[in-house]
């Protein structure tokens, strides 16, 4: 079923061709420079990376 054709965008291709990415390659592909920022980006779409999140106490 359905290819796009040779004449179709490069990134069309890709998609269909690579299949899915890794958070890393999705990450990487936005040129980020500081390894920190790029680290931290990485740690928050990864689930279960991040500690798990404190609830607040409820006002009595």
């Amino acid at each position: 079923m359905g290819h796009f054709p040779a004449g179709a965008a490069l990134t069309f291709r890709t998609f269909i061709y690579d299949g899915r990415r890794s958070v890393e390659d999705l990450v990487d592909s936005y040129g980020i420079k500081n390894a920190g920022i790029r680290q931290l980006l990485i740690d928050y779409f990864v689930p279960g990376q991040l500690p798990p999140r404190r609830e607040r106490p409820r006002a009595a």
